[in-house]
């Protein structure tokens, strides 16, 4: 075969990738021409389940089937899956993804194709999905990013009313990432600007409420590692986010750096600018540690390169954590304050408190203690500037404690291993407000305990369980007694896994019996060749009423499966 030939093969190779695979992580090239040109690879499983109730309304039906399988192709490296999906109610082959794209990458240059979701920062380009290609290099401590491509699809109105579509235009950008340092110290300066093409579609009806925008985000992204045992981590962006190129220029707000702005982006009155941030500081040592993280994200901050924002907040968190006992001893806590209309033009402001607590003890092998405290307060309160008069409904001042314990003790022999443990778990929710009060405050107690035996030599294992739930409101009390028993055992060289367990829980309302509910479940599985495997399971419930037979109802749900790997 010619040179000009083997040219053209590898060309063909390299387009199929582009144009069929997507979700491919990078790929170097130096390793492609040591791949096998084809390898197949994948599963398949087929799956039977049997149903039958005793409700007036089934869940399911009585008996359904299904087939599926992920295979998966490789071309050089480069993989290709697929998936599908056949049953009595669905029939279907597919790629899992509608979205192709590759990054090969040499050494410390990459290349993107296709579609691609990139992050050059947290309040700039942030994982938003778009087609086009890009390029990231890294050439000794220098920092290089730069994408562009199409972030929106553009879809047209239905103007026959058959269906409800929301217009969209089609939206093109690009950014920019120029860096300098290593992966513990550097510094990136990332440009981000997205536009909407007002061509693209015809112009839509205004009661959709789509109109083309654009946006122009500037950030800095940095991380250093100083004094040894100090990090330092920053994360800003600054957007100009015009949301109607449509809107005048009469009234245009007034906001910092204005005549720059005008050279980069269209600016008009519904030109919004705002900006977002957070910046943590955290020393470690080998027995303490802290960690002060403050964030603000400004109403309104929105990035054509990010799907979401949580704005209008602002927070300081303090986490404190000591390391005692060589290591043995962990003890970490977290003081949170969190607030919002940072704009003081809401009807009312919102002010969070998260306190938080967390011990864990390993004295040796045999012992492990853990303990939990978190609390949460949210108050809320009408905003004086927007509202004079009193409000009600704007009050609120609501308090949650969590407490939670749990103790681990093993013990036994190398060939008989058993453990011991318990746990306690409480919650305590408050309304304060006197108008609600009644409606939301409640408490909950689980105590468990458990024990469990795992013979190795034997190749079997037994374990029991009782839990206890008490929950409470101020308008009534629920508790429930539970317990399970069950056992697993292996058998055939370890090819064939048994496992049976049975729960019984008694309910009480009011102090009265509300009946019982009662549990049976078993399960099989099987491997008969390297790749090849057998399963079997079956669940039965029982629930009984007390007060009311009519509401009992009982339940059988069989599945057997096979499975294959290629």
């Amino acid at each position: 075969m010619s040179k000009n030939v083997y040219t053209i093969h590898y060309v063909l190779i390299i387009t199929m990738i582009c144009l069929f695979n997507r979700g491919i992580k990078a790929q170097n090239v130096e390793s492609m021409v040591k791949e096998k040109p084809v390898k197949f690879s994948g599963s398949l499983s087929a799956q039977f389940l049997g149903y039958s109730t005793t409700r007036e309304r089934p869940s399911r039906d009585p008996f359904v089937w299904t087939l599926s399988g992920s295979p998966t192709l490789s071309l050089y490296g480069f993989n290709i899956p697929f998936s599908f999906v056949i049953s009595p109610k669905q029939q279907s082959f597919r790629q899992p993804f509608n979205q192709f794209g590759m990054s090969p990458y040499y050494k410390w240059l990459t290349l993107h194709v296709g579609y691609r979701n990139i992050n050059f920062s947290r309040y700039t380009l942030s994982g938003h999905t778009f087609l086009g290609a890009g390029v990231e290099a890294k050439p000794g401590n220098f920092r290089f990013g730069f994408v562009y491509g199409r972030f929106l699809k553009a879809v047209e109105n239905d103007s026959l009313n058959l269906e409800y579509i929301i217009p969209a235009y089609k939206r093109d950008g690009y950014s920019v990432k120029l860096g300098y340092g290593t992966s513990s110290n550097y510094v990136d300066l990332i440009l981000f600007k997205a536009k909407d093409d007002t061509t693209s579609i015809e112009r839509a009806d205004l009661s959709f409420e789509s109109v083309p925008a654009e946006n122009v985000v500037v950030g800095i992204k940095t991380f250093h590692r100083f004094l040894k045992n100090f990090t330092l981590d920053l994360d800003f962006g600054y957007s100009i986010y015009t949301r109607n190129l449509y809107a005048t220029d009469e009234g245009i707000p007034d906001f910092p750096f204005k005549s720059f702005i005008n050279s980069l982006t269209t600016v008009n009155n519904s030109t919004n600018v705002n900006w977002a941030g957070n910046a943590s500081l955290n020393y470690r040592h080998k027995v303490f540690g802290l960690r002060l993280l403050y964030r603000r994200i400004e109403p309104e901050y929105q990035t054509m390169g990010a799907y979401f924002f949580n704005n209008d907040l602002e927070q300081i968190t303090f986490n404190p954590s000591l390391y005692l006992l060589k290591g043995k001893l962990n003890m970490r806590g977290s003081i949170g304050l969190q607030r919002n209309n940072l704009g003081q033009d809401k009807l009312n402001e919102t002010f969070k408190k998260i306190n938080s607590f967390n011990a864990n003890w390993s004295p040796n092998q045999k012992v492990g203690i853990n303990f939990s405290y978190m609390n949460y307060r949210i108050d809320q309160t009408r905003n004086p500037l927007v509202i004079k008069d009193f409000v009600d409904s704007l009050q609120m001042k609501q308090i949650s404690n969590n407490v939670s314990f749990n103790f681990n003790y093993n013990f036994g022999t190398k060939e008989i291993r058993q453990s011991i443990s318990l746990g306690a778990n409480y919650q305590q929710f408050n309304d304060e407000n006197p108008n609600t009060e009644i409606f939301n405050s409640s408490s909950s107690l689980s105590p468990t305990i458990s024990y469990r035996l795992n013979n190795r030599v034997s190749k079997f294992s037994v374990y029991s369980r009782i839990n206890y739930n008490n929950f409470n409101t101020t308008a009534s009390q629920q508790t429930r007694l539970g317990f399970t028993v069950g056992g697993s055992k292996r058998v055939a060289d370890n090819k064939l896994n048994l496992n049976i367990s049975g729960t019984l829980y008694q309910n009480r309302i009011q102090k009265e019996s509300d009946g019982a509910t009662s549990m049976l479940r078993a399960r099989m599985s099987y491997k008969m060749f390297k790749n090849h495997s057998l399963n079997f399971s079956l669940s039965y419930i029982d629930r009984k009423f007390k007060r009311d037979n009519k509401n009992n109802f009982s339940e059988f749900l069989v599945r057997f499966g096979y499975s294959m790997r290629i």
